[in-house]
């Protein structure tokens, strides 16, 4: 359904606040007066030129009238806050996505706005300074843990990877041959070790080892990858196998399932590509592959400190119940990527099941899904299989113990994490500010919501409901059958069902959509394109398949009635109250502060992703 009322249009307005009630806040405050704005000469900048360069080699937009602004470049100051360009842009690309403005110059005025009044939420809370009860504690105790620990990896593994010129040239004679290689998956280390000194003794060959032994699914072809070269490769595995001769077998290599030996079967010499050419692929590989050690050190290290047990088959039945959290799906030949934000529902019974055990405790799956949901939904990981959910699984109940050996370190006073630990307190009582002085002085009437409703009853209805079904063939001849039975009259339903009564139960499917749902497979077809009975043939893909998309029936908007709307009305008038409260507690507090902003330096900072 609709829900456009001038608020919510305004709660599309960028916040760099993560929490959500944080984000709202500063959203809200979209339409307050402007502040003062002292003009002021732009900082000198030297001549910039016709266009820039990115380190991909693209063209960038040209540099406005003036030039850049320096990163350093103060755009904005509240009281003895100050926000530079590269403040502007870090706040930008950290906000929430939905939330940001356009990235023209009225869009850019906007989020400088909502800084300014960031700043004044801000230093007001910090002065009230309401007392955390238990549950704010615990909200820092958890978000300082991940922020140690996040600083422990910084400085126990990135900041420790060294590749040298010596290291990348020798690497680069890996390229100068291909090989083939077969593979055993064992799930211990010391299960690899003995099967590797047995293998070596002769003691069993290749072929039994790999069908007594392997966990991994290609053991009917013994494990062979086939031939393959340094970029086909994972460089811990390359590095492992490629020294070895025809027959030998390398050291156990720690892989996600296990470990693997590696056997060299052939080799022969090929023309290596330029060095200069590959060298920085090179050196990002072997950089990769020293993080994953250091890392994988660092888990072991900690892991083998507390004695951490992972229960494997409860890992195995919760993977199961997770769909993935980011996903690429193909519409019209081209990708889209899907976030699905969704978190499954379990049984008390089942939020019980123990997933991992350590000195001291045990991580049950109520407490994973406490963590996981707190994990930001673009920034999540998928966990829909077995080693996908071991990985989190253990990354989730290491990272407390994490924070400790951060805190034994020193690490918790590392300039970055003293200040995000603080902005995360400043957002927490940002949060109570407003709930105590806005929020729980708003209360809508019926009278209220019965006159806004009929002012705005166009707004509410409801969303366009499309239901369609696809169906898959594995060549071109047919599809052009589906297509002729199409045009003699069957749905693409109808045939989708005659599939599945042969067993071709995964040539198609059948699905609903709101027209609310956007950025899902097919919308812009299913919404913008084809009416009921009407069909889109695609393909071949990548597979050499090809898909036809038929709409089967498409159910237009309707009005909602008053009583169907009431919710939703009585957010939106609340919303314009809160608003108007806000505005009001704002243009109060912006009096105590001095403020001074530049809005007209704003279309001179460049908006590049922070790397």
């Amino acid at each position: 359904m609709n829900l456009r009322s001038p608020f919510l249009h305004g709660l599309l307005v960028m916040i760099c606040a993560t929490a959500p009630a944080a984000r709202a806040i500063a959203a809200k405050s979209a339409s307050a007066p402007a502040v003062r704005s002292t003009p002021a000469p732009a900082p000198s900048t030297p001549e910039a030129p016709k266009y820039i360069v990115g380190p991909d080699g693209r063209r960038l937009e040209p540099p406005p009238p003036g030039g850049w602004l320096p990163d350093t470049a103060v755009i904005c100051r509240v009281g003895p806050r100050r926000t530079t360009a590269k403040n502007f842009v870090d706040a930008y690309f950290d906000a929430y996505v939905p939330d940001r403005p356009g990235q023209d110059s009225l869009g850019r005025v906007q989020f400088l706005q909502s800084l300014v009044n960031k700043d004044v939420l801000g230093m007001t809370a910090l002065e009230i300074n309401r007392p955390f009860d238990f549950e704010d504690r615990l909200t820092m105790r958890e978000y300082a843990n991940r922020i140690y620990s996040n600083v422990l990896y910084r400085k126990e593994v990135l900041e420790r990877v060294r590749v040298s010129d010596e290291q990348v040239k020798q690497a680069y004679e890996m390229f100068k041959a291909k090989i083939r290689v077969r593979r055993i998956v064992v799930s211990q280390r010391a299960a690899a070790e003995a099967l590797r000194s047995d293998l070596n003794a002769g003691r069993i060959t290749w072929a039994a080892a790999v069908r007594k032994y392997s966990i991994t699914a290609d053991r009917e072809q013994e494990g062979d990858l086939g031939w393959s070269d340094p970029t086909t490769l994972s460089i811990q595995v390359a590095l492992k196998t490629y020294p070895l001769r025809p027959g030998e077998v390398s050291p156990p290599i720690p892989q996600r399932e296990g470990y693997m030996l590696t056997q060299v079967v052939d080799r022969h010499a090929i023309e290596p590509p330029d060095f200069d050419g590959i060298a920085s692929y090179i050196r990002t590989q072997l950089s990769d592959a020293e993080s994953a050690r250091l890392a994988d050190s660092l888990t072991v290290s900690i892991s083998e400190e507390i004695h951490l047990a992972v229960d494997s088959a409860n890992v195995a039945w919760a993977a199961q119940q997770f769909a993935p959290a980011q996903r690429t799906d193909t519409e019209n030949g081209a990708p889209v990527f899907t976030i699905d934000a969704s978190i499954p529902e379990f049984q008390p019974a089942d939020t019980s099941r123990i997933l991992a055990r350590f000195d001291g405790g045990r991580l049950s799956l109520g407490t994973f899904i406490h963590a996981y949901s707190d994990i930001t939904p673009m920034m999540r990981p998928n966990v829909n299989d077995f080693w996908l959910m071991r990985d989190q699984v253990v990354t989730t109940a290491l990272e407390p113990f994490m924070a400790v050996l951060a805190v034994r370190k020193g690490y918790d006073r590392d300039s970055t994490a003293a200040s995000l630990v603080d902005r995360r307190r400043e957002q927490l009582l940002v949060e109570h500010l407003y709930a105590d002085s806005i929020e729980s002085k708003v209360w809508v009437s019926p009278e209220e919501r019965h006159a806004f409703y009929e002012k705005n009853k166009k707004s509410y209805v409801t969303f366009v409901r499309v239901t369609y079904a696809t169906v898959v063939r594995t060549s071109r001849a047919g599809i052009d059958s589906v297509v002729a039975r199409l045009k003699a009259g069957e749905s693409a339903r109808d045939i989708q069902l005659a599939d599945s009564l042969v067993g071709l139960g995964n040539m198609g499917s059948y699905a609903e959509r709101l027209e609310s749902e956007h950025g899902t497979p097919y919308y812009r077809v299913l919404f913008e394109e084809l009416r009921p009975g009407q069909w889109s043939v695609d393909g071949p893909d990548k597979n050499g398949h090809f898909q036809v998309l038929q709409v089967l029936t498409r159910q237009e908007p309707r009005q909602l009635s008053y009583e169907e709307a009431e919710q939703y009305v009585d957010e939106s008038v609340h919303n314009l109250k809160s608003e108007a409260r806000l505005n009001a507690f704002l243009a109060r507090h912006k009096k105590r502060y001095p403020i001074v902003t530049h809005p007209e330096w704003v279309m001179r900072v460049q908006f590049i992703r922070p790397s």
